[in-house]
């Protein structure tokens, strides 16, 4: 019930929710965020039934008490964990709604936490989602009360000297609001921050105010951040905040609204197949999924077994033969027709309309558990290799290299590619 954000899951917006997963991809790409871990999505499914049923006949003030009061079945796990993360804690939402930064503040969060609070905070956390303010927000997005999973997110606290927001506008240029102290006030709306900004190639800050605040030096060290994260994954949005060092606190996709393609109708819910590729695409993403994995995988993802340890050279061509072997069997078609048709039913999920490959997918055949296994076996096999060999800086990087690439660091090649952690043109339909 319990993940760290280093560890591998947390790349899973499924499990953790986006906010949390953008700062764990943030982590893998050297960014300064805290470290932390997630109470996962599924832990909270019983409070939140609990929390909708009692709605019905109690409303929003019997649908808290009812959630609070129920205990959390993980309550040791959750106190052992935060110990680790030292004694001032935070602990905080992270809801697939929070993925775009609209929805912030919409849930409670809770400040200097000891590592004994966080069972209480927990559960603090899913009974906010039942709260006037966030009920009202949920019905006028048309979202049944109850119908999402709530992972929350803990850090450790700091006390902010100063702290803000930073964005990327479509020019380019970087504008970073900040204000003394924590940022919350100003993230809740209740003060106004001073306002630096830098244009895009330039090397300077307009804003004098902010700049003599803060420091060029740390407005140059968030700018840094931002557009490192919009390299990596499309985060344009950043919180922050400045402890003697800087740190982000949260990283968002602002997608305007103009340029927003709009799904079919579907009365509210989302195609269930559409989830479960979603999630595919999130273990297996970057060029390695693409090449190796998603052709077969989107027809069903094998138990993963443990990690092979053939030499690399063998893994690399019997990874490429199980491959073709498993993407023709799934489609039912020879090794390079069925690939020329998993990359056109690709495409099409990626498309505004993917209800035609989501029928196609429904008649595929599962692929062969034990090669569908080993398969994977072997991939983890060769992304530690890649990290051995110095090619990317962890495994999770090893998924954004290709065939070809890793082939050349197998043969001797010092040429790395620069490692990228994002699900790249996947990121529309995740």
């Amino acid at each position: 019930m319990i993940l760290d954000l280093d560890d591998e899951a947390s790349l899973d917006p499924g499990f953790v929710g986006s906010k949390a997963m953008r700062l764990a991809m943030g982590r893998r790409a050297g960014l300064p965020i805290l470290p932390g871990f997630v109470g996962a999505a599924e832990a909270s499914r019983h409070h939140m039934d609990l929390g909708a049923e009692t709605l019905l006949s109690r409303g929003s003030g019997g649908a808290r008490l009812a959630v609070a009061a129920e205990p959390v079945p993980f309550a040791d796990e959750l106190v052992s964990a935060g110990t680790t993360l030292g004694t001032s804690l935070v602990a905080r939402s992270s809801t697939a709604l929070e993925g775009s930064g609209e929805w912030s503040g919409a849930f409670t969060s809770y400040l200097d936490l000891s590592p004994s609070d966080l069972p209480k905070a927990i559960v603090g956390c899913w009974a906010a989602a039942f709260s006037v303010d966030s009920l009202n927000r949920q019905r006028a997005a048309g979202i049944e009360p109850g119908s999402f999973l709530m992972p929350v997110l803990v850090q450790p606290a700091i006390t902010p000297e100063f702290g803000g927001t930073a964005e990327i506008e479509a020019d380019g240029t970087i504008v970073v609001h900040g204000v003394e102290g924590s940022p919350a006030p100003l993230l809740q709306g209740w003060i106004a921050a001073l306002e630096a900004r830098q244009i895009r190639g330039a090397d300077h800050w307009t804003g004098e105010d902010l700049v003599d605040m803060v420091g060029a030096a740390a407005l140059d060290s968030v700018a840094t951040s931002l557009r490192e994260a919009n390299r990596a994954f499309g985060a344009n949005r950043c919180e922050w905040a400045m402890d003697g060092a800087i740190w982000i606190l949260q990283l968002d996709v602002m997608v305007p609204a103009a340029s927003v393609v709009q799904p079919p109708s579907s009365g509210g819910q989302v195609d269930p197949a559409l989830i479960q590729i979603a999630r595919t695409v999130m273990k297996a993403p970057g060029r390695l999924g693409e090449e190796l994995v998603l052709p077969w995988a989107l027809a069903g993802m094998p138990e993963r077994g443990p990690q092979s340890d053939e030499p690399p050279e063998a893994a690399l061509a019997r990874a490429s033969r199980l491959a073709g072997e498993l993407t023709s069997q799934v489609w039912s078609l020879p090794a390079d027709e069925a690939l020329d048709a998993a990359r056109g039913c690709m495409r099409e999920l990626r498309g505004s309309d993917p209800s035609a490959a989501l029928e196609r997918l429904g008649n595929l055949r599962p692929p062969n558990p034990e090669d569908a296994s080993a398969l994977m076996s072997l991939i983890d096999g060769l992304r530690s290799a890649m990290v051995d060999k110095g090619a990317v800086a962890n495994a999770a990087a090893a998924w954004h290299l290709s065939i070809e690439e890793i082939g050349a660091v197998i043969q001797g090649s010092r040429r790395t590619p620069e490692p990228r952690i994002s699900i790249g043109q996947w990121e529309p339909l995740v």
